[in-house]
C-alpha cells in the first residue's frame, strides 16, 4: 500500500499552523496547561507564578542559572523535585532548590 507522503506532510503543516493560531497553544502564561505556583525566595518574599517554565525562562538568574531555555529546564526540574518530595514520591526528599521553597501549587490556571 503506497502512501501519499507529500499530501500527509502538507495536511500536517496545515494542522500545525491552525493549532498555533490559538494563543492558548503558544508559549507564555496563557498556555492551556499553565499552572499556578507560589514560591518563596531565600529572603522570604513570595512569588506567585503562572506557568513556571515561562517564568523561569526570564528569571533563571535568580537561581544562579542563565536566563533562557536551558536554565529554565534546570529551575523547573529543581522545583518539581521539591513538589515530588512534598507529595512523598521521592526517596531522597528535598525541601528547597537553591534556597527557594514551594509554598503551594494548583492545577491549570484556567481552572482556578
Amino acid at each position: 500500500m503506497e502512501r501519499n507522503l507529500p499530501g500527509l506532510r502538507r495536511h500536517a503543516a496545515m494542522n500545525r499552523d491552525r493549532i498555533m493560531t490559538d494563543p492558548r497553544n503558544r508559549r507564555g502564561p496563557q498556555h492551556h496547561t499553565s499552572a499556578l505556583w507560589v514560591l518563596r525566595d531565600p529572603a522570604g518574599a513570595e512569588w506567585r507564578v503562572n506557568n513556571l517554565k515561562d517564568w523561569a525562562r526570564t528569571h533563571a538568574h535568580l537561581f544562579g542559572q542563565e536566563d533562557g531555555e536551558p536554565g529554565a529546564v534546570r529551575v523547573c526540574s529543581g522545583i518539581q523535585q521539591v513538589k515530588q518530595s512534598m507529595l512523598g514520591r521521592r526517596r531522597n526528599a528535598v525541601a528547597s532548590y537553591k534556597g527557594w521553597t514551594l509554598v503551594s501549587w494548583s492545577g491549570r490556571a484556567d481552572q482556578s
